[in-house]
């Protein structure tokens, strides 16, 4: 009998050792829920919304613009991971962009304080100075304005004690207009560029058509979400070539009739 109880505890333990323990479920997310539905906001006008600058003073997008071609990041600055590396490749590509533009670095929690956006600024850039490049925090009233308006999408995790978000580079135009989205960590000096190019189209200058001229050249290409030499022109040669200098000479003789 005593071989019998010994048997049986010896079977037990063998099962509790064997038995895995219980884990906890494992967290995913489904990359798709951040997506921006480009196709329902490029080409509108984007909403008025408020934010405040590091000087402590609120602004509107409206205002803000100033009748120049402008970029939009969206992060908080509290992130040590995505928005870093977003706003580190950006700086460095807009550095040997030689236009007019504004980028807006925006911070879409609202817990941020003026104090969070000077270190976040200091801490990861030190004494880099851009005239074109300015900070500000969304105010309260206007994160769903902002978020509504643009398609852009965030969460906070619990578990991770942080936002999850897109991470995107949002094109205006000169009137508010969404022109481009520029979606990923690593957006391109060519893409930020051409981007900028499409942005400034509806101002009629020498620059406006020498971007115009150039665009010939270059479609947008989704499933890239980036540039991608134009077949017409690969596979067209003098013919597309004509057409850029028909379609510069068209708006430069429209401007003249104007004048």
């Amino acid at each position: 009998m005593r071989f019998v109880w010994i048997l049986i505890l010896i079977t037990l333990s063998i099962n509790a050792f064997s038995t895995p323990s219980a884990r906890q479920p494992v967290s995913f997310l489904d990359p798709s829920v951040m997506i921006i539905e480009e196709k329902y906001y490029i080409g509108k006008i984007i909403k008025d919304f408020k934010f405040v600058l590091e000087d402590g003073t609120t602004h509107s997008i409206r205002e803000f613009i100033k009748d120049k071609p402008t970029i939009i990041l969206p992060l908080f600055y509290k992130c040590m991971t995505g928005c870093p590396i977003i706003l580190s490749t950006t700086l460095r590509n807009i550095s040997r962009i030689n236009r007019d533009f504004n980028l807006l670095v925006l911070s879409f929690d609202s817990n941020d304080t003026v104090e969070d956006m000077i270190h976040f600024r200091e801490s990861h850039y030190g004494d880099y100075t851009d005239k074109r490049v300015k900070y500000g925090i969304l105010t309260s009233e206007s994160v769903g304005i902002f978020t509504n308006s643009t398609g852009f999408k965030f969460f906070f995790s619990k578990r991770d004690n942080t936002f999850v978000h897109t991470l995107v580079l949002i094109f205006l135009s000169p009137e508010g207009k969404i022109v481009r989205y520029l979606i990923g960590s690593n957006p391109k000096e060519q893409n930020i560029n051409l981007a900028l190019a499409e942005a400034s189209i509806g101002k009629f200058t020498i620059n406006s058509v020498i971007d115009l001229a150039f665009l010939v050249c270059y479609t947008y290409d989704s499933n890239i979400r980036g540039y991608e030499l134009n077949p017409t022109v690969v596979f067209g040669g003098l013919g597309a070539l004509l057409v850029v200098l028909t379609l510069v000479t068209s708006i430069i003789v429209k401007r003249r009739n104007t004048q």
